[in-house]
């Protein structure tokens, strides 16, 4: 289950490089999205980035209620589990 967060870790810290054009290395996964940058305007480009790549509906206060990609890996994590279940 580790593995499988930490996967969800990188991916989203890979997007959310991408979006604001930064070495993913330079994003810690325990900052929060403020510390980050990220405001409302790129929170949004990333939800739809993750709901394209990841194929988990996020809205944008999922943002805010899980502040840190660590934090919104986990709320990722159990949505996909959501739509498994929901497929089963």
């Amino acid at each position: 289950m580790q593995k499988e967060i930490n996967n969800i870790e990188v991916c989203l810290r890979d997007l959310l490089a991408e979006l604001m054009e930064v070495d993913p290395q330079v994003i810690s996964t325990t900052s929060t999205f403020s510390e980050l940058g990220v405001d409302s305007l790129v929170g949004l480009r990333f939800v739809r980035r993750v709901r394209d790549v990841v194929g988990v509906e996020i809205e944008l206060e999922s943002v805010f209620d899980y502040p840190t990609l660590a934090q919104l890996a986990f709320y990722v994590q159990d949505q996909q589990s959501l739509l498994l279940a929901e497929i089963e």
